[in-house]
């Protein structure tokens, strides 16, 4: 059961799948998601949210 969960996160996570009726173009893409803990180390990039 935990390997189908898993398996299941994985299209989620693959920016490069593509069914044009859909998903977004790549270059459109991003990812959001909530995580219980995220370490300093793990951050790659940040970037400053302002709403309109």
């Amino acid at each position: 059961y935990h390997g189908k969960i898993e398996r299941s996160w994985e299209r989620i996570f693959d920016l490069q799948w593509t069914e044009e009726a859909l998903v977004h173009p790549r270059e459109r893409k991003s990812i959001q998601a909530c995580i219980w803990e995220l370490r300093w180390e793990q951050v790659k990039r940040a970037d400053q949210f302002i709403a309109r």
